[in-house]
């Protein structure tokens, strides 16, 4: 095995995991994607906890995966440092949950939960986030399409619109589901 830092070299703080497994506890082991690695052990340990506390709040979770792109040629103030645009979303997603909840009636409260990664890709010259959503199982059981108005595919696309302050016509194309 090669000598292998142990920090990051750009965050001395960070600890750094390059096995194929993460275990954050006793009797908890996870498979992780190593061709991805080194990854950082403290967003690791963030990452199960959000995982943790939303199956203690809902029993049965909904994990969503997607990613949130800005529009070509779009210019937010300070994104590339800052996660106003992204806690924007979550505040309009969040908030499209609620409604839905009081004007069903249902006794299913639903808050999303998130694990985000910002990233700038140098190849298009685009920033953009990865987004896990993790919503109540017994609220929400699948994606939906983007034809099908109220599907938790359009909120997201609305909400991503909210937050960047566009039309929906514009946001759509920005929202893209990944396969894995």
């Amino acid at each position: 095995m090669i000598n292998q830092p142990k920090r990051s070299p750009l965050n001395r703080n960070h600890t750094l995991h390059y096995e194929s497994h993460y275990s954050p506890e006793e009797g908890a082991v996870f498979p992780v994607m190593k061709a991805h690695a080194p990854l950082i052990t403290q967003y690791l340990d963030r990452a199960a906890l959000v995982f943790k506390h939303a199956i203690l709040d809902y029993g049965r979770v909904l994990v969503l995966r997607f990613d949130l792109s800005f529009p070509a040629g779009f210019i937010w103030p300070d994104a590339e440092r800052s996660n106003a645009v992204f806690d924007r979303f979550i505040n309009a997603f969040n908030s499209q949950l609620e409604f839905a909840q009081l004007r069903r009636n249902s006794p299913h409260r639903c808050r999303a939960r998130h694990i985000a990664a910002r990233e700038f890709c140098p190849k298009s010259g685009r920033l953009h986030f990865h987004v896990m959503l993790l919503l109540n199982g017994h609220a929400y059981y699948t994606l939906g399409t983007k034809d099908h108005e109220g599907s938790l595919f359009t909120r997201i696309i609305q909400a991503w619109a909210s937050a960047l302050r566009v039309p929906r016509e514009v946001a759509d194309p920005c929202v893209h589901v990944t396969n894995r």
